[in-house]
């Protein structure tokens, strides 16, 4: 299993980390894992998780309102958040404070 964290700092930065082994790399194309296991270890299984960061408890309900109104006017099987882009900062990290994360 593993995680991802994308953030923003004057650029954009990411990081990938694999729990289940010691790989660590910036990017790999494929996971060699059992289709059935994806989420399972963190609580969602069969579901990637996707954690969003906002700088206000006001942002985060627009995000959801935005959501919701892009649904009821054109429903559909997909969905997309916007997460803004945090002030630039001296340095990029620590990656816990980026804007967002997916689990599987």
């Amino acid at each position: 299993m593993g995680s991802g964290d994308i953030g923003s700092n004057g650029s954009v930065h990411w990081k990938v980390t694999y729990d289940d082994n010691a790989i660590s790399a910036d990017h790999m194309d494929y996971d060699e894992m059992d289709h059935k296991t994806i989420g399972l270890d963190k609580g969602h299984p069969g579901k990637f998780r996707l954690t969003a960061r906002f700088q206000s408890i006001e942002d985060a309900e627009q995000a959801l309102g935005d959501i919701a109104k892009r649904f009821k006017n054109t429903p559909s099987k997909e969905i997309y958040l916007d997460v803004n882009v945090r002030p630039e900062r001296p340095k990029p990290g620590p990656s816990h404070e980026w804007e967002i994360r997916i689990d599987w």
